[in-house]
């Protein structure tokens, strides 16, 4: 014989497992459709954003108000940092011209990154070797480097002199 009392058992366990199930698919859909706040920062650029498309300000009076800026610090990374020039063997057979095209050689500023984790115009603060100077993402480096950063230096003794260092980097916007 089949006891009752089993059987309703049976049935709300069903009932619970099948609400649990849909539950967790809600949940799971509301978060694929609408990403954490977090976790959209990092992926798209924040609207309004001014991401320099050429390049960045050189004049010396945009610079000096540019400096000026509050940024907000989103994100801090630790980083093994070298440098490198514009010398051919750095390089490939375009040394001044950066993976997104902007031409270091003819800024002639020092404000450059080279890095693969980071999206192209995002902007770098090293505090402990420039203290507020902004830097930008405009190139890469070799794939096998996934978390290294490499600046731009405007000779090859300065990137000699620079060298390898292990340092905190502050992300802004």
């Amino acid at each position: 014989m089949i006891n009752i009392n089993k059987l309703i058992t049976i049935g709300k366990l069903t009932l619970r497992a099948k609400t649990i199930v849909s539950l967790i698919l809600a949940v799971f859909c509301i978060n694929m459709l609408m990403p954490q706040i977090a976790v959209a920062q990092t992926l798209e650029p924040i609207v309004g954003e001014i991401i320099w498309k050429s390049a960045p300000p050189t004049d010396l009076i945009t610079v000096a108000f540019a400096n000026q800026k509050e940024y907000k610090i989103v994100r801090k990374y630790k980083v093994v940092a070298t440098a490198y020039s514009s010398d051919p063997w750095q390089t490939d057979d375009t040394p001044c011209i950066t993976a997104n095209g902007y031409d270091v050689c003819d800024a002639n500023v020092e404000n450059v990154i080279a890095a693969n984790f980071l999206r192209f115009g995002t902007k770098v603060r090293i505090p402990s070797l420039y203290g507020d100077k902004i830097f930008y993402v405009y190139d890469r480096m070799n794939v096998k480097y996934s978390t290294r950063i490499d600046l731009w230096k405007k000779s090859t003794d300065a990137a000699r002199a620079f060298g390898v260092k292990y340092i905190e980097i502050e992300i802004v916007q």
